[in-house]
């Protein structure tokens, strides 16, 4: 005589059923948070994340224009393919989206200026934290200039560049809380200021003094901004710049 099938069979099978249907879904999530996300599309997002610092008194605000033609009036944004520029009058900043790999985007101070202090901040607002915000200084007509740029991985860089060649001053050098700048979330505020002083270069990041040292080649001349890209590309809003 058959004996009939034990009824617990089906209550096992939903039991089985159920821990696939979680191990399924325990899979799901870690692919998903283990997926690389896409890069950012680079916008020109508000600028206002940029910190209201104070200025000094004798300090004015800069009005940038691009290096690929002075902007006709009233014109505040120019795309020119790998790289975006967009300013924005009411909160005093300045964006640089740059997402071509491996490549410098820069803007000139216009008018003329020489001066003895610069003063920005550098907010990365999309990309990848090896993004570099950076001053330029001392352009001479030739386009020679010093090149500052300060990556949110937690390096900075001093260049000398010459229309032929490029000179390390500093190598990338380690901020002293690299550890904590490439966990940092977006957006990524770091304010730069710069002292030029004849043949002196002074670096002051987030207050604290990291560089002073002298230079051989011009001080004087032209200054900007600039956004060099790595990786990802990114694009970085320069709030409240001023020079004096």
């Amino acid at each position: 005589m058959m004996r009939p099938a034990p009824l617990y069979r089906p209550r096992r099978l939903v039991r089985v059923a159920a821990v696939l249907l979680l191990l399924g879904g325990a899979v799901l999530v870690y692919r998903l948070a283990t997926t690389p996300a896409a890069a950012p599309l680079l916008a020109a997002p508000d600028c206002r994340t940029a910190p209201d610092t104070p200025l000094p008194a004798p300090a004015t605000t800069a009005q940038f224009a691009t290096d690929f033609g002075l902007l006709p009036a009233g014109v505040t944004t120019a795309d020119t393919g790998p790289a975006r520029f967009a300013h924005d009058p009411v909160h005093r900043a300045y964006l640089i989206a740059n997402n071509q790999p491996f490549s410098i985007a820069s803007s000139l101070f216009a008018p003329d200026l020489t001066p003895t202090r610069i003063q920005v901040a550098a907010t990365l607002v999309a990309g990848d934290p090896a993004t570099a915000a950076g001053v330029l200084f001392g352009v001479q007509p030739d386009g020679s200039h010093y090149r500052l740029s300060v990556a949110y991985a937690g390096f900075y860089r001093l260049d000398y560049v010459t229309p032929v060649a490029e000179q390390a001053i500093l190598a990338w050098t380690p901020v002293p809380a690299q550890a904590q700048w490439q966990a940092m979330p977006l957006p990524h505020t770091r304010l730069l200021r710069l002292t030029l002083q004849g043949d002196t270069f002074g670096l002051e990041l987030d207050g604290s003094e990291l560089e002073r040292l002298r230079l051989a080649h011009p001080t004087y001349g032209r200054m900007g901004i600039a956004v060099s890209s790595f990786a990802q590309g990114g694009a970085v809003c320069f709030g409240h710049v001023a020079v004096w």
